[in-house]
C-alpha cells in the first residue's frame, strides 16, 4: 500500500506547521518531560515524549531538500527550532516551580546517539513510504534523541549543573544534539533517495509545472 506523494507532502506540511495548538502541545510535553527528568521518573518522561511532534518536522526538512520543496524544508526547520526552544523554556518554568536536585544524568555518548539516530531516521523514512503499520513509537524514539537535552539544560538554568558536571559537558551535549539532528535528517533523505521517493516527487512536480 504505497503512500501517494501528495498525501505524504500534505502530512508533512500539516504536522510541521507552527500553530497555537502546536505551541501548547510542546509546552505541555516539555513540562511533563522536565518534571520526569527532575524526579527521574521514566513514565513521566515517556508521557512527555509521546505526543511531541518532532519527527514530522525533521522529515519535512529532509524531504523538502530532496524534493526541492524549499518552503517545506524551511517550515520544518523553523518548527524544529521553535520546538527545541519551547522545550528549553518548559524546563526553566518547571524547575522554577520545583526543588533540586536534578536526578537525570543518563546521556548517551555522541557515537551511540549517532547510531540510534541513523536507525530512527531510516525506520521513519521506510514507514513514510507506505500506509502499513503505525509510526508512533518511531516518533517517540526520534523525540528522545532531540528533546531531552534542551529540557535538561533548561532545568540547569534554575538548579545549576548537577554535581560532577562541568561546562565542557554542556558543549558535548549540544554537539550530541546537533549530531543527532543532522543524522536523522540525512538518514531520512538517504532512504527516500534509495527508494526513489524523492525522484518521484521531483518528477511529479515537474509534470505539474509543465502543465501549468
Amino acid at each position: 500500500m504505497p503512500e501517494p506523494i501528495p498525501d505524504l507532502m500534505e502530512e508533512l506540511w500539516q504536522f510541521s506547521h507552527v500553530t497555537y495548538g502546536l505551541v501548547g502541545r510542546v509546552l505541555v510535553s516539555s513540562g511533563l518531560l522536565a518534571y520526569g527528568l527532575i524526579e527521574q521518573k521514566l513514565l513521566l518522561m515517556i508521557a512527555g515524549l509521546m505526543f511531541l511532534p518532532i519527527l514530522p518536522m525533521l522529515m519535512a526538512i529532509s524531504f523538502g531538500i530532496g524534493a526541492r520543496q524549499w518552503r517545506l524544508a524551511l517550515q520544518g526547520f523553523a518548527g524544529t527550532l521553535i520546538s527545541l526552544a519551547l522545550l528549553f523554556v518548559g524546563g526553566v518554568l518547571v524547575a522554577d516551580l520545583s526543588n533540586p536536585p536534578l536526578r537525570y544524568d543518563d546521556f548517551n555518548s555522541i557515537g551511540v546517539s549517532i547510531i540510534i539516530s541513523a536507525a530512527v531516521g531510516g525506520a521513519a523514512a521506510l514507514a513514510s513510504i507506505d500506509d502499513a503499520g503505525r509510526r508512533e513509537m518511531i516518533g517517540l524514539a526520534a523525540a528522545s534523541q532531540l528533546a531531552i537535552i534542551p529540557s535538561w539544560l533548561g532545568v540547569c538554568v534554575i538548579f545549576g549543573l548537577p554535581g560532577g558536571a562541568y561546562e565542557s559537558d554542556i558543549v558535548q551535549l549540544l554537539t550530541t544534539l546537533a549530531a543527532s539532528f543532522a543524522t536523522i535528517v540525512i538518514s531520512v533523505g538517504l532512504v527516500h533517495r534509495i527508494t526513489g521517493l524523492t525522484h518521484s516527487a521531483v518528477r511529479s512536480e515537474t509534470r505539474i509545472e509543465s502543465r501549468q
